[in-house]
């Protein structure tokens, strides 16, 4: 059985790479490697907003593939965590994890069923129930 392995090639100067995010932020909690579906905790297990990551997860970085939502949540809290230590007011940026847009478009929809339902019944006299 021969493994192919890839070479990773990091464009941006300001990339740490994981050894690094581990000695500036909270160390990234790891289960042990013989479980077959090991998690990666970031920032922490214990932080209120922690990603959890299943080697699953990682395997959509592979070329060719789609990236998931878990993916892109933890590069979301990945950057507000570099954007917090870098000493930059927070109110200059705002970020919204994958979830966000799940609730906006249920939101809209709601809001589109309603009006629907409203130009339904505008024509419509609709009197109240003497009884």
């Amino acid at each position: 059985h021969v493994e192919q392995v890839q070479d990773v090639v990091l464009l941006d100067e300001d990339v740490q790479t994981i050894e690094q995010i581990q000695e500036e932020d909270e160390p990234v909690e790891r289960l042990p490697s013989s479980n077959k579906e090991a998690k990666i905790y970031y920032p922490s297990r214990n932080h209120p907003e922690c990603v959890e990551l299943f080697q699953s997860d990682i395997k959509c970085l592979e070329p060719e593939s789609y990236l998931s939502s878990t993916i892109m949540n933890f590069y979301i809290q990945y950057l507000q965590n570099s954007i917090a230590s870098s000493g930059r007011p927070k109110g200059e940026y705002h970020f919204c994890n994958t979830y966000f847009y799940c609730k906006l478009e249920e939101a809209m929809s709601h809001k589109l069923h309603i009006a629907r339902v409203f130009n339904c019944t505008k024509s419509a006299r609709i009197e109240p129930d003497p009884g």
